[in-house]
């Protein structure tokens, strides 16, 4: 067990995260495989439904149609759970696949409604099991039966994203009517309040970073995994805001060197690989972060008393 001393810091948690995979590369076929069944794989479009609706619908902007910006969404991307950190590069990308695509048409607003009900669900279970393996190999004691475990963790997830979404409403509703009401008086009131909120958000996503976390790592509850999350941010403010920003920044710098390989088949089938590679260092790294920083708060806890 790692020590308040002796605890590594950003880089060398990054390294850690690296080297944990590369000693369990397989984990790397659960976000390649998706990937290439996203990519080679039959698409699920909701593209006549789309056409059907825009006719009621604004415009999307100038120029712009929906169809335009949903028309080529491959609903099966809901698989790719980006919550869970799922590396994907093929989640959302039109690219079509060199062997001839299949592509199964919604034409019908509760298929529509049923499949998204079924593909998110079953997106987060695998992004639970692909998760908890990481979780395995840095947990400090690993669980003797992860797979009985991993629906533990599925439903804890999806309550700690229906406690968001009530909190969101909650927050929401008050504010959308302030806004509507300070719409009336000035719009650059309604700018100035827009950036505030927008701040707010990102100040509540920072300090909940890592209550995916301390589900699979802590074995918390939802609620308990906010309140681990908002601790081991607070007690760990500078480090925790590094590490979060060099997760986006490498993520999001290197998609535009996986993107760029897909120029052909195989470039794209390499970018899929290294994405899932890099993805799951970050994954990886985040998980050890936490607990190394909540089992440091644990220490000072104790002594405490």
């Amino acid at each position: 067990m790692y020590s308040v001393k002796n605890r590594p810091g950003v880089i060398d948690t990054l390294s850690l995260g690296f080297s944990a995979i590369t000693h369990q590369l397989w984990v790397l076929a659960i976000p390649v495989a998706l990937d290439l069944y996203l990519w080679l794989g039959p698409r699920l479009s909701p593209l006549p439904l789309i056409q059907r609706a825009s006719l009621y619908l604004p415009s999307a902007g100038p120029g712009i149609q929906w169809q335009e910006l949903l028309g080529g969404f491959n609903l099966f991307s809901l698989l790719a759970s980006a919550i869970l950190g799922v590396p994907s590069l093929m989640a959302g990308a039109t690219t079509v696949s060199p062997l001839g695509q299949m592509v199964i048409e919604i034409d019908d607003g509760l298929r529509f409604i049923g499949w998204i009900l079924v593909l998110l669900p079953l997106g987060l279970l695998l992004g639970c099991l692909y998760l908890g393996l990481i979780a395995q190999k840095v947990r400090q004691k690993p669980y003797p039966s992860l797979l009985h475990r991993i629906w533990g963790y599925w439903l804890r997830v999806i309550l700690l994203l229906l406690i968001f979404i009530g909190g969101a409403i909650l927050l929401g509703l008050p504010l959308a009517m302030g806004f509507t009401l300070v719409s009336l008086l000035s719009e650059s009131l309604t700018a100035i309040l827009s950036t505030l909120l927008l701040a707010l958000l990102i100040w509540i996503w920072f300090y909940l970073f890592f209550a995916i976390n301390a589900i699979v790592i802590s074995d918390a509850g939802p609620f308990s995994a906010i309140w681990n999350s908002i601790n081991v941010v607070r007690r760990n403010f500078w480090s925790s805001l590094g590490l979060i920003i060099l997760i986006n920044v490498i993520g999001m710098g290197l998609s535009f060197v996986w993107r760029a390989l897909g120029a052909s088949p195989w470039g794209l089938a390499l970018g899929i690989v290294g994405n899932a590679y890099v993805g799951s260092g970050l994954a990886a790294a985040s998980l050890i972060f936490y607990r190394d920083r909540y089992t440091s708060w644990l220490e000072k806890r104790s002594g405490s008393r």
